[in-house]
């Protein structure tokens, strides 16, 4: 603080009361009134500064802070710097405490590229203390915002559901376009690694899960997590069957179970025992799977609840005799018979996978999490697992394989530590979907639940699409109890009430009409990490 005082008066007369011996009591009284009133006016006017540098401080640290977290990475730019200022006013205004001359100054740290430094001065006019000569106070305060990453895991959980093809508000069948859904999310889901990559200050991993009404993580299992002999639908009699595309099919009037052995499906000439076909259908890139029992009431072959446990997620096969904890293997090839499709080839599918007979899809591969060293990785990381578009929409298994891809206690304990370098890893689900379940469009779909119009296997109260998406809530219900904080995104979705409850909170949900997808992923990643002050 700096004063302006000129005392020449006061001292001049004190200086004569103090050589007069005359004894005027009145004049003495007088004479002390002036420091009196010195300092409780000085005390009255301290105290409104003080106020007024708490205010200028508060004002700063909102301000650095809102700078920094409107930063992408460590790039200051003038949106930044006005976003900024905008706090700095609001939470000082003109006017605050008669401040005159007011200044705020922000800038990035010089030595910390994670950090912004601000400066923030005023003149506080005084009151009492004017008859002395000090007119004003001057303050000044400073103000640092870092945001420090620390260390993150981040799944993403994507629909590749067929919807995907279309253009925003376009329903139907569509093949992919430059305004398809799909390409939006591959160019918007950019947002969020450049939002991310310049934050140095820890390590961040993502991973991918493409889902429709499987997903595909054979490669990711091991040969003992799968079963050899799985149940197939087959059928003892048929109803008239119909010329379609080129075939015969039929539809099945009287279903049976048929036990496959993988060593008696397509995969026998790929190796000369079972574990080498079963390594073959898993390194395929067709290894989608089937869901396996839930693990409060295992079964073979499997039934599922709609409640969804951490047993579900984290359990693993103990052995060769552990059926209802292996995962199915997701083969069409076995339902041709199903429907006398005739002849059971590799193609066979093709010719049938239209309603009303049946309907297949399996999804690109899933990737586990891991780091990129630069944008270009994981963009290529992003385009490979959003390939292949197919498939209905079962918003439950993508989130259930999402949870088992980050938990450090399941599939990838090793690999999912908790702590890295001494510090906490935080874990993030981003679920993006550009609909509402429909596991109900056709019973025919072969999903990782299998068949519903023939197997029913989960089990629960209503209808098709209500238990699936109750085992969907129950799973975005566990994960968030798993401390797993999870974002939610609906894509050209009207009708939000199936996919809103699964996000953490309301701060965590949010729309996109497709234009501004980029900016959505931008503001998740710009929510990722702790921002604070700093000194």
């Amino acid at each position: 603080m700096t004063a302006k005082s000129n005392l020449t008066t006061v001292r001049s007369f004190l200086q004569k009361l103090r050589a007069d011996r005359g004894g005027n009591t009145l004049a003495m009284m007088a004479a002390a009134m002036v420091p009196l009133a010195g300092m409780i006016g000085g005390g009255l006017d301290m105290s409104r500064v003080y106020m007024a540098r708490a205010k200028l401080q508060n004002a700063c640290d909102a301000a650095s802070l809102a700078g920094r977290q409107s930063m992408s990475g460590a790039s200051f730019t003038s949106a930044d710097s006005v976003t900024a200022n905008k706090y700095f006013n609001f939470n000082f205004p003109a006017g605050t405490m008669a401040a005159e001359n007011v200044t705020f100054t922000v800038r990035p740290h010089p030595t910390d590229s994670a950090a912004l430094e601000a400066f923030a001065t005023a003149d506080i006019p005084t009151s009492l203390m004017r008859i002395f000569g000090q007119e004003y106070v001057d303050i000044a305060v400073s103000c640092n915002a870092k945001r420090e990453l620390g260390n993150n895991d981040i799944m993403l959980v994507l629909d590749v559901t067929g919807s995907m093809l279309c253009a925003p508000g376009i329903k139907g069948t569509c093949t992919e376009s430059a305004d398809s859904k799909i390409r939006k999310l591959r160019n918007g889901s950019l947002g969020l690694y450049r939002a991310l990559q310049q934050d140095n200050s820890g390590q961040t991993r993502y991973g991918i899960m493409p889902y429709s009404g499987t997903v595909n993580v054979a490669r990711r299992l091991t040969n003992d997590q799968v079963v050899q002999n799985m149940d197939y639908p087959d059928c003892n009699g048929y109803a008239v069957g119909y010329t379609y595309n080129g075939g015969k099919p039929y539809d099945c009037n009287a279903a049976v179970m048929r036990n496959v052995h993988i060593n008696d499906t397509i995969w026998k000439d790929q190796g000369n025992g079972t574990n080498q076909r079963i390594a073959a259908w898993r390194t395929s890139g067709e290894g989608c799977i089937e869901e396996r029992a839930s693990m409060s009431a295992p079964t073979y072959p499997p039934v599922m609840n709609t409640t969804v446990t951490s047993d579900d997620i984290n359990l693993l096969s103990r052995g060769w005799f552990d059926l209802d904890r292996k995962w199915g293997r997701y083969d069409y090839e076995q339902w041709s018979t199903y429907i006398k499709a005739g002849t059971k080839t590799r193609s066979a599918p093709s010719k049938i996978t239209d309603p009303p007979y049946w309907q297949v899809g399996c999804p690109s591969e899933a990737l586990r999490l891991r780091t990129f060293g630069g944008e270009n990785g994981y963009k290529n990381a992003i385009d490979a697992a959003t390939a292949k578009v197919t498939g209905g929409t079962y918003h439950d298994i993508g989130m259930i394989w999402g949870m088992r891809f980050i938990s450090p206690d399941g599939l990838f304990a090793g690999s999912n530590p908790s702590t890295f370098n001494g510090y906490p890893v935080n874990k993030h689900i981003i679920f993006m979907t550009d609909g509402l379940t429909d596991t109900q469009t056709n019973p025919r779909y072969y999903s990782a639940y299998g068949v519903n119009a023939v197997e029913n296997r989960l089990q629960g109260p209503g209808t098709t699409d209500d238990r699936h998406v109750a085992r969907f809530h129950s799973a975005c219900a566990l994960a968030r109890s798993m401390n797993i904080t999870v974002w939610v995104i609906a894509l050209d979705v009207t009708d939000t009430t199936d996919v809103e409850p699964c996000a953490t909170s309301a701060d965590h949900f949010y729309t996109s009409d497709g234009t501004d997808l980029e900016d959505v992923f931008t503001q998740i990643g710009k929510g990722i990490g702790d921002l604070r002050l700093t000194t």
